[in-house]
């Protein structure tokens, strides 16, 4: 999956959230990526916390086959007719004439509306500032799995090399504020950062 091709379209649609559908079942987005839709001249930001694969029919539900997936397409490759790939982002901001806002867009995006991948240099332009950790963990977020979501953007961010000591104090103070401060949570977390990113020396302590 290109980071500059389409792959997926919008089929549900909010003010803070919108839901896509890949246009083939197997290629679904990483966790805590950051897509993109137009709307007109906007361009509207998604990062991406939930992925679900299954049957687009109730009465063709996968079942298991003991075979590799090479043996299914030669021998049933109907079977992967009735699959599909959805996925589920928080709109995290929009850019406009230029000036990228992180806010909700005026309108939800329209049903049907392509999305495509951020590529790197949009995604280093968009997380430059940290405010889009407010409408992913703010008090109306609704995402499960936040712990998981943050670790994953700053997994990100470590692989493509934006992600220095400053910038980790900053996002982790963020995070820390817009979920209540909890000790215990912040030990743990802190303890999986260490296996992704090794500062050279230590600015962190809680």
């Amino acid at each position: 999956m290109k980071n500059n091709n389409h792959f997926a379209e919008a089929i549900e649609s909010t003010l803070h959230n919108f839901v896509a559908q890949s246009w083939h079942w197997d290629a679904a987005p990483p966790f805590g990526s950051l897509v993109i839709a137009h709307a007109g001249t906007r361009t509207i930001f998604g990062i991406v916390h939930h992925v679900q694969t299954g049957s687009a029919d109730s009465t063709h539900r996968p079942i298991a086959y003991r075979k590799t997936e090479e043996e299914l397409k030669r021998d049933q490759p109907q079977i992967f007719e009735f699959l599909q790939t959805m996925f589920s982002c928080t709109v995290v901001g929009y850019q406009d004439k230029g000036r990228t806002l992180y806010m909700v867009h005026p309108e939800p995006i329209k049903i049907h509306t392509m999305i495509r991948l951020a590529n790197d240099s949009e995604y280093k332009d968009f997380v430059a500032c940290d405010h889009y950790l407010s409408l992913l963990f703010g008090s109306g977020s609704t995402i499960t799995s936040g712990d998981e979501l943050f670790l994953s953007l700053l997994r990100h961010q470590a692989e493509l090399g934006i992600l220095n000591e400053h910038k980790l104090d900053q996002l982790i103070t963020s995070f820390c504020m817009l979920t209540n401060n909890d000790y215990v949570r912040l030990k743990l977390l802190l303890q999986r950062i260490e296996s992704f990113y090794h500062p050279t020396k230590n600015s962190i302590t809680v």
